[in-house]
């Protein structure tokens, strides 16, 4: 977000003046979002999901490096729990926060699920594989779009893949980004206030990731970046999409010489964090606690960063009231569940699902054709498994599934096939 703000300022006049008023407007419409939320009609705030889809856009070497198709289906998995983790204070390292900064700590009621409908109406896993050519893209000097923030990695005729509809789903591209002179960056987001104000195409709205920062650790043989293994590359940018500024505010100083970034509940600070620093860290006269550089808006390795305040939770819900905004991302949730035309192919191959409603925790499949089966998931409406992955045995067209342990609600079962995948909605009373 700080080099596509350079970039801004480097092209539009206004855009220093803008970006240096900004913080105080956002915390303006924040207080009147408050005010109105106190009101008897806007009393309780619900848990909101957003429909997330995954443009995996490499070249086949790097594909490989994070173990192929069933690599990258574990890691949209992880990285999508990481995130209902950290949006939801249930991220088991709040621990390690340090008990002054304990009574600020924010729960933000944001979940994020796998989109399970094309903007075609046609089902989908909640993400795409793009093997392209290109051995990564540009974070500025696009040739496509606006050139900023690896736009070309957002246009299938750049060699990256289109985005779906912004005001409908999150789209997130996980690319090989490349800044010219070498520098290392982990993660660009274009918010939408970036999109209404600079004329950025509104098709560019989104995240792009580095592949080496995707998803969380589940095994020590898998690819990641040094310390940038727990999800938390996207948690900072989704943040950037939801309104927030980095921690420091984005131009070294201290307030009022410099701007912060505008939340009364985030002290001030000088500059970024790296690493892990030891706390207290003090900068800004902010004494005795020093910086909170365990916010998931500063520059630290994943293992150090664990939440968000009070204040930037009331921003968040914040942008995402606003219509100009984030709003049109909280409401489509039939885009989480799997088209009709999905339980239709069952009746091809006759598969069968009994009980349905499952009322004992047990789940009997049969296949009367079992040609090419290789595995039956369970997941939850979130896209995670909650059963381990069966493997098809030859000559078997009967399984059960033991559920026992999981809590009522709506689950879906699939059975994978070498051409195709047949999903079932089942319900556990």
């Amino acid at each position: 977000m700080e080099q596509l703000r350079n970039q801004l300022i480097a092209s539009y006049p206004y855009a220093r003046q803008y970006f240096d008023t900004l913080p105080q407007y956002m915390q303006t419409l924040t207080e009147a979002y408050l005010e109105a939320k106190h009101t008897t009609a806007n009393k309780v705030t619900s848990t909101i999901t957003i429909p997330v889809v995954f443009h995996i856009v490499l070249r086949q070497a790097q594909i490989n490096q994070l173990g192929g198709e069933a690599g990258i289906r574990e890691r949209v998995l992880s990285q999508i729990e990481a995130l209902n983790e950290d949006f939801n204070k249930l991220n088991p390292d709040l621990s390690q926060v340090p008990s002054a900064f304990v009574p600020l700590i924010g729960n933000a009621n944001i979940k994020f699920g796998l989109a399970h409908r094309m903007p075609n109406g046609l089902s989908t896993e909640g993400y795409e594989i793009i093997v392209t050519e290109k051995p990564g893209f540009e974070l500025a000097n696009g040739t496509t779009g606006s050139g900023f923030a690896g736009s070309d990695a957002k246009y299938a005729i750049s060699g990256g893949a289109n985005a779906w509809e912004t005001s409908k789903y999150l789209n997130i591209w996980v690319i090989n980004p490349i800044v010219s002179g070498g520098a290392l960056t982990l993660g660009v987001a274009v918010p939408p206030y970036i999109v209404n104000n600079f004329g950025v195409p509104s098709a560019e709205k989104g995240i792009v990731l580095h592949y080496g920062a995707f998803g969380r650790r589940t095994s020590s043989s898998q690819f990641f970046l040094s310390n940038n293994d727990k999800g938390r590359t996207l948690t900072h940018e989704i943040g950037h999409m939801l309104g927030l500024f980095h921690i420091w505010g984005d131009v070294d100083g201290c307030p009022p010489g410099s701007p912060d970034d505008g939340i009364a509940d985030t002290p001030p600070q000088e500059k970024a964090n790296f690493n892990c620093p030891v706390y207290p860290s003090i900068s800004c006269s902010n004494g005795p606690n020093g910086d909170m550089f365990m916010n998931f808006m500063d520059y630290v390795d994943d293992p150090c960063m664990f939440l968000f305040t009070q204040g930037q939770v009331d921003r968040m819900q914040t942008m995402l009231s606003l219509p100009q905004e984030s709003l049109g991302l909280t409401q489509h949730p039939e885009l989480l569940e799997w088209p009709t035309s999905v339980w239709e192919a069952e009746t091809q191959r006759e598969v069968y699902f009994y009980p349905n409603p499952v009322d004992e925790g047990r789940l009997t499949i049969t296949l009367s054709n079992i040609v090419g089966l290789r595995e039956i998931t369970v997941t939850n409406i979130m896209g995670q498994p909650v059963a381990p992955a069966i493997k098809a045995i030859p000559q078997n067209n009967k399984y059960d599934i033991d559920l026992t342990h999981c809590n009522s609600g709506v689950y879906f079962v699939r059975c994978i096939f070498e051409s195709e995948s047949l999903i079932r909605k089942i319900i556990v009373k």
